[in-house]
């Protein structure tokens, strides 16, 4: 995995601007709550680290939340995931926000901003920032397109269950059980 660190260019005036129209808007302060885990900046991911890691065998298995800085409904459930990414940590299934914004114009500008992002409005959770093609993705894990988007895989790296959309706390925690 890269660190977002390794993929650093000049900043632009566009991851400014990213970071700025990412925290506007009346749900982005809903996030703000927590902080990411000390000494765990996001990382940049791709498709065969993404694969590998949701459909590895062994363990309890693997919650994954696509998101982007953009997408109000993502970001007025991120409260609810880092709760139950809490709770499924402590109980042995890992739980990681994957971040779409990457391979969106200017990419390496926008890997900036999501980090300025999950600094800013701390999501208490690891962040993964998928660099790839969005629909090689959506077809390598069978993903519906959209975000959010949340997908639970068992331990042999089957889906388990998954939510198109905003999810609630109680939606949230019935998949994570659905592997525990």
């Amino acid at each position: 995995m890269t660190r977002v660190s390794e993929l650093r260019r000049p900043a632009s005036s566009f991851a400014v601007a990213a970071l700025l129209l990412a925290g506007c808007g009346q749900g982005a302060a809903t996030v703000a709550d927590g902080s990411l885990p000390d000494g765990v900046p996001p990382e940049v991911v791709g498709l065969e680290q993404l694969t590998a890691a949701a459909t590895a065998p062994g363990g309890r298995g693997l919650m994954l939340n696509f998101w982007a800085t953009w997408c109000q409904p993502c970001l007025e459930e991120m409260p609810d995931l880092a709760t139950v990414a809490r709770e499924a940590e402590a109980r042995g299934l890992p739980v990681r926000a994957v971040s779409i914004d990457l391979p969106m114009p200017y990419e390496y500008e926008t890997a900036e901003a999501v980090t300025a992002f999950a600094e800013a409005f701390p999501i208490e959770l690891p962040v993964w920032i998928f660099d790839g093609d969005l629909d090689e993705l959506n077809e390598a894990l069978d993903l519906p397109g959209p975000v959010p988007y949340t997908v639970v895989f068992d331990a042999e790296g089957r889906v388990a269950a998954s939510h198109v959309g905003k999810a609630d706390l109680a939606t949230l925690r019935e998949m994570a059980g659905s592997v525990l």
